[in-house]
């Protein structure tokens, strides 16, 4: 049998446009696929960089609550607690919580709370009323600082009765990370209930305002 000989000298060049259309009728390119995966990976790490370095909101930040009167911001809200917070309750323990920034470098001398008229009866608060004077030096709820009757210098309510300040001979310099802690005696919740609108200070600095809430 005689041998058959193939021709193999011929022109094997194939245009480049062909090439490119199989790949383009069998999907993404190798190379392309590679960079658009880079692309994707790099958008997503700035996505999630982007979340992590979001700034809360204030309130946000200080949700967490640290027994009854809370952080700074709960102070803010609930800034006197009724301990009975029933409608029409006589000889009730109110406390309050106050940051004593906006009086730093100032002697301990005052605290004043304010009540809506003819909400709140004090006519009965006095010296031995005050049951409760300290500071609470680092923000854990324990009170480094606490004075006693001896420091108590005055304990005065306004005509109607809706307005108690506190007044004391500490020697205590207030520092801008303090919180003052007053808890007092004989007060009258008001009769309904509800949430009333309540102001407080330390010293003369700027009034807080928050709310007492009252149940039914």
């Amino acid at each position: 049998m005689g041998r058959r000989v193939i021709d193999i000298t011929g022109d094997l060049t194939v245009p480049f446009s062909d090439i490119t259309a199989e790949r383009t009728d069998r999907g993404i390119s190798p190379v392309v696929g590679a960079v658009l995966m880079i692309v994707l990976t790099l958008l997503l790490a700035t996505v999630i960089a982007a979340g992590l370095s979001v700034d809360l909101p204030q309130s946000a930040a200080n949700d967490v609550v640290e027994g009854d009167l809370g952080d700074d911001a709960a102070l803010q809200e609930d800034l006197v607690v009724a301990e009975d917070p029933t409608a029409g309750a006589d000889d009730v323990v109110h406390a309050t919580v106050l940051n004593a920034e906006d009086a730093e470098g100032e002697e301990l001398e005052s605290v004043t709370v304010e009540y809506p008229k003819e909400a709140v009866d004090l006519d009965t608060a006095k010296h031995e009323e005050i049951l409760t004077v300290g500071v609470d030096t680092d923000a854990d709820g324990d009170l480094e600082e606490t004075f006693g009757e001896g420091d108590i210098s005055g304990v005065n309510t306004n005509d109607d009765d809706s307005v108690l300040t506190v007044t004391f001979e500490t020697g205590y310099e207030l520092r801008a990370d303090d919180r003052v802690h007053l808890r007092y005696g004989a007060a009258e919740n008001p009769d309904s209930a509800g949430e009333y609108d309540v102001s407080a200070r330390v010293n003369d600095a700027a009034w807080v305002t928050g709310r007492l809430v009252i149940d039914g």
